[in-house]
């Protein structure tokens, strides 16, 4: 019997609502039984990036039939979604920031903040695919206009920006060990540039707070990028 793409798809589907239905977690803190849909927001809030990230994939694959079923579950899951800040001052390293990419296919996160990471050392987690069959990829982060990365004082460049070409609010205070941003000139919609307190950068750049005000940002970045 031969298997179509469609019926794997569904065969899929019904394993991993199986498989959530099963998993017991978090059924410590729960009296009753959780929805697969309550169940995914559990792993969205989760401090802990693989269990996060696990959220995004179940999500993935659920969507449909969350959106059809569970309206008001899934509304909070993209909440949870399109603001990500459970993992600000924590220890994450630029190895778990990969959990990141898989936001990218869904593209509904508008704001991500890892301020006060120290040990994280880029942020290649946001870049999009580069192989010649997914070069599409590059854009899949057009939802996210907010990033903090203030604080993160291991950060030693902004490649993974790249793609990100909406963002327009990205902080960047205090990152001591930030060394290159030329990952940010494709970032046009720049309005606001926070590059304060970052020693490691040439001197054009590392005291530069810029926003609308005085001109596009972008400009702005622009011209003491080519300056220094």
């Amino acid at each position: 019997m031969k298997i179509t793409k469609s019926d794997l798809k569904q065969i899929i589907k019904e394993e991993v609502v199986k498989l959530l239905v099963e998993q017991d977690e978090y059924d410590d803190y729960e009296e009753e039984e959780l929805t697969p849909a309550q169940k995914i927001i559990r792993f969205l809030s989760s401090p802990d990036p693989d269990t996060f990230a696990q959220g995004v994939e179940i999500y993935s694959l659920v969507k449909d039939d969350i959106e059809a079923n569970a309206p008001t579950e899934n509304s909070q899951i993209l909440e949870k979604l399109e603001v990500i800040d459970q993992f600000a001052d924590s220890d994450i390293k630029e190895k778990n920031v990969n959990f990141l990419s898989g936001l990218r296919e869904l593209n509904v996160t508008q704001k991500i903040i890892l301020k006060g990471c120290r040990s994280l050392k880029n942020v290649d987690g946001l870049k999009g695919l580069k192989s010649p069959e997914n070069v599409d990829a590059l854009q899949r982060f057009t939802s996210l206009t907010k990033l903090d990365l203030s604080y993160c004082g291991s950060l030693q460049n902004v490649n993974g920006l790249e793609g990100c070409t909406n963002l327009t609010d990205l902080r960047l205070h205090g990152c001591k060990s930030l060394q290159n941003v030329d990952g940010l000139k494709g970032c046009t919609n720049l309005t606001i540039l926070d590059l304060t307190g970052s020693a490691s950068l040439p001197p054009e750049l590392q005291d530069l707070f810029i926003t609308n005000s005085s001109g596009t940002a972008y400009e702005q970045f622009m011209k003491a990028l080519n300056a220094s």
